[in-house]
């Protein structure tokens, strides 16, 4: 795993990327707060790590807001599977209760539903480890549940989103769609439009992922340029040349964006717009990767709830927008970024100044 307090290329993604459209959103919405159409101000969900840069970059920049009675980051949630690291970031939050202990995977997709759950001192007293730790992610996944919907989602995907022994409708898969699912729960509020940045590995080369999941992939691309429009912007972007040719994770992430993102949003009946995409090298093992951070802003509409499936043919509702998402794509995605000798040291400044910024949060509550 890269030490994120000092990965310039992560970071540059947070700051030329995430910053801008958090801001925006939060501000709408905290404007809807202050006039009475909202009984919650903006709620952000993150998958942070424990060095927790991206808290702290919008603490920093005065958009998260750290209450300073309590030092509680007020409506920030985070996910975290390691105890160790749930504690630490437990206290970087300022509350142990905004967190969700976990596989956010299994507290998605696991069916708890025929444990019981006792009372604190029963279960300190008669339960074994394994029962504690059962019961507490029991709690932890009704808390999350109860939590949605969430007006900013940084959605980091752990490991590959298709192996080998499962599908298209992979758990990850299963995973993103229960996430647009629970996004629809209008208790206590309900939402409209809610932000993601959503991170997952991409591969570079065959043999990197599920073979059959690149074919899926290559049909539907294929199937695409019967389309007029999108025809006609393909030639424009990569030239009449065979989809072989085209590098591999640009293909991947053509067909992750028709295949997953695009249909499982409209399935789960909301649109999306594709603010902006980030690829970037990594290696892990002397083997070369690539991570995607896709930049959503997903709109919910009721005409939507509808739509099932679409294995041939685009539903007539959403072919406007299924076209200009992979027309945009064609025309302006994936942003390359460069290797860290080729950022500005004005990002290398930034990150500096977010880890001193956090290290003397943490001074100033240890002292």
């Amino acid at each position: 795993m890269p030490d994120y307090d000092t990965d310039i290329i992560k970071h540059y993604v947070r700051k030329k990327g995430w910053v801008v459209p958090f801001r925006s959103l939060k501000n709408k919405i905290d404007r809807q707060f202050q006039l009475g159409n909202r009984v919650n101000r903006c709620k952000y969900l993150t998958f942070c790590a424990k060095n927790a840069i991206d808290i702290f970059l919008l603490e920093k920049e005065a958009i998260l807001y750290r209450n300073p009675n309590t030092l509680r980051l007020e409506n920030v949630y985070f996910c975290e599977q390691e105890k160790e690291d749930f504690h630490e970031i437990s206290r970087l939050v300022g509350n142990a209760n905004q967190g969700f202990f976990g596989n956010f995977q299994n507290l998605m997709l696991t069916d708890y539903s025929a444990i019981t759950v006792p009372d604190e001192a029963t279960l300190s007293e008669n339960n074994s480890e394994s029962e504690r730790l059962l019961l507490f992610q029991k709690r932890s996944q009704e808390n999350l549940v109860n939590t949605f919907p969430f007006d900013i989602i940084n959605y980091d995907v752990c490991g590959n989103f298709f192996p080998d022994r499962q599908n298209i409708y992979s758990e990850q898969c299963r995973t993103f769609s229960k996430v647009l699912d629970l996004q629809k729960n209008t208790t206590p509020y309900g939402i409209n439009e809610f932000l993601m940045f959503l991170t997952i590995e991409t591969p570079v080369r065959e043999g990197q992922v599920n073979p059959d999941i690149m074919q899926a992939f290559l049909e539907v691309i294929r199937g695409n340029l019967e389309i007029p429009d999108f025809n006609e912007h393909f030639i424009n972007r990569f030239g009449e040349i065979d989809l072989r040719e085209v590098e591999y994770h640009l293909l991947f992430t053509l067909g992750f964006l028709k295949l997953v993102l695009l249909k499982e949003s409209y399935k789960s009946g909301w649109y999306l717009d594709l603010i902006n995409l980030f690829c970037y090298d990594r290696i892990r093992s002397g083997e070369p990767y690539k991570m995607s951070n896709f930049i959503i802003l997903f709109k919910r509409d009721d005409a939507l709830d509808n739509i099932q499936d679409f294995h041939t043919t685009v539903p007539t509702i959403v072919r406007p927008s299924y076209l200009e998402q992979l027309c945009l794509y064609l025309n302006d995605y994936p942003v390359e970024v460069s290797s860290e000798d080729a950022i500005s040291e004005n990002i290398e400044t930034d990150l500096q100044a977010v880890v001193d910024f956090r290290n003397q949060y943490l001074n100033s509550i240890n002292n």
